[in-house]
């Protein structure tokens, strides 16, 4: 099993593994918020780090669970910067909060990284499974730490249901799959193979029973219904995990498997992901008209993103690889900025999050550098220049043009003309002026952490906006 194994290669996962059990003895050693939190952030930096070294040695697999590639390690980079900007998020979210334990939200924040890594790295069904499992389980917990909180007990039940609902639907699709190849390896599976509707029934009863788990994970239409509920009643930190991070790790196996060692798809299936990409961009974004509550408003509007993405996905070739890689990094940037700013106005000793619309009227008068930043990571998820955003829908509809397929690109563009309404509705309230607004103000100053880190993806919105050659050339290069 060790043949083949090259650990200079695996060493973004190796860290991530040693540093689960390490994480869990400093708790024993001694309980410190700044301590766990510190290392959690150590650990994820140190693990990013080695992705450099990593991309030297990136032709071999570590053994046949797991692969290395260029490709892999971007969505891992992706994975862990994603991940690091969550801990300094959870830091200041908990930072204020004696009274309740803190410290193992960041053990579940570490160790659903490490399955997200594991799960983005997949070259094999069983692994696939161990490191979607591992992040699953971890996101329960995070959804449903704060244990005094309703409605944050509710979404953790509401997700341990719909995560065991897909995970039997995974592990069935799986089972079918090996009786009718043989085989778990995703190379003896994809290599060169035409996927078809004509295919034995075991494999294609396997693939739609794995399509609908990667559904459920993705929250597309129509297997969204709870993903509202949930995001609503997370701590902001966990919510802005679920959003970003779970959604790269799947999409990520996603991507190989459609893009990668010569697999195609059959049009007729083809047809039938364009039809839940259809489906979600319709449904999520007038859905997301109706929301009072920011969170339940991100939660459609990633339903929406995730259809935008189904139609780069379904363009072949490297360009639809890159608008998918594009796209992903920018959902990343303004997805974690906009569940940052709620965050860091919240607190998690709180009755609720601060994810009313309400509640960040009049934002431009109390802290207008915040709702700066807000009004740009807005901007950049409705797709108007000059935030990434734009230059990312851009990058989409260009590879659906190149691929004639105007349907899809035309309901992209109508949908996204919707989204505009209640996008910029935020910035609209943002701006209103209010008496009330003092109640905002008053929940506490924000740690420099915060402002650091919300700076810096304010900063990366705009920048990869007004210039984004550098960010494309480097994704070539991995893509």
């Amino acid at each position: 099993m060790t043949q083949g194994m090259n650990f200079t290669a695996a060493l973004p996962l190796l860290i991530l593994t040693a540093a689960v059990p390490l994480g869990m003895l400093l708790l024993i050693v001694r309980r410190s918020h700044e301590l766990i939190a510190g290392f959690t952030a150590a650990a994820l930096g140190v693990s990013l780090l080695s992705v450099n070294l990593a991309l030297g040695a990136s032709s071999a697999a570590f053994s046949s669970l797991f692969v290395f590639n260029a490709y892999a390690l971007g969505f891992v980079a992706l994975i862990l910067a994603a991940g690091l900007a969550v801990v300094v998020l959870a830091y200041t979210y908990f930072q204020a909060n004696e009274d309740i334990i803190r410290e193992e939200f960041y053990l579940l924040i570490l160790t659903g990284i490490l399955g997200a890594v594991a799960l983005a790295a997949a070259n094999n069904l069983a692994s696939l499974f161990l490191g979607l499992e591992t992040m699953t389980l971890s996101l329960i917990g995070m959804i449903a730490y704060p244990r005094r909180r309703p409605e944050s007990v509710e979404a953790g039940l509401k997700y341990l249901i719909l995560s065991g609902v897909s995970s039997a639907f995974m592990l069935f699709g799986m089972a079918l799959i090996y009786v009718g190849r043989g085989t778990l390896g995703f190379d003896a599976l994809l290599a060169g193979h035409t996927v078809t509707l004509d295919d034995t029934v075991m494999v294609i009863s396997g693939l739609a029973l794995m399509g609908t788990a990667s559904g459920f994970k993705l929250s597309l239409v129509p297997f969204h219904m709870w993903a509202p509920d949930i995001f609503a009643g997370a701590p902001a930190p966990a919510a802005a995990f679920l959003a970003v991070v779970s959604k790269i790790a799947v999409l990520a196996v996603v991507m190989r498997a459609v893009g990668q060692n010569g697999a195609i798809l059959d049009p007729k299936i083809a047809d039938i992901i364009a039809g839940i990409a259809v489906a979600s961009m319709l449904v999520g974004n007038l859905l997301a008209l109706m929301q009072e509550n920011l969170k339940r408003l991100l939660a459609y509007s990633s339903i929406a993103h995730l259809g935008y993405l189904l139609v780069a996905l379904l363009v072949p070739g490297a360009l639809g690889r890159m608008a998918v890689s594009f796209y992903l990094v920018m959902y990343a940037i303004s997805v974690i900025g906009a569940f940052g700013v709620i965050s860091i106005l919240s607190r998690g000793e709180a009755a609720r999050d601060c994810d009313r619309l309400d509640d960040f009227q009049g934002l431009f008068w109390s802290r207008p550098w915040l709702a700066a930043i807000m009004t740009f990571i807005i901007l950049s998820l409705a797709g108007v220049p000059p935030a990434i955003g734009f230059m990312a829908k851009i990058y989409v509809m260009a590879s659906g043009v190149s691929a004639d397929m105007k349907l899809l690109t035309g309901v992209l563009i109508g949908t996204s003309i919707i989204g505009l309404y209640y996008y910029l509705r935020i910035i609209v309230v943002m701006a209103r002026r209010q008496d009330a607004m003092i109640a905002l103000s008053g929940r506490g100053e924000i740690s420099w952490l915060g402002r650091v880190t919300l700076v810096s993806i304010g900063v990366l919105t705009v920048v990869f906006g007004v210039d984004p050659q550098p960010l494309i050339n480097l994704l070539k290069a991995l893509t």
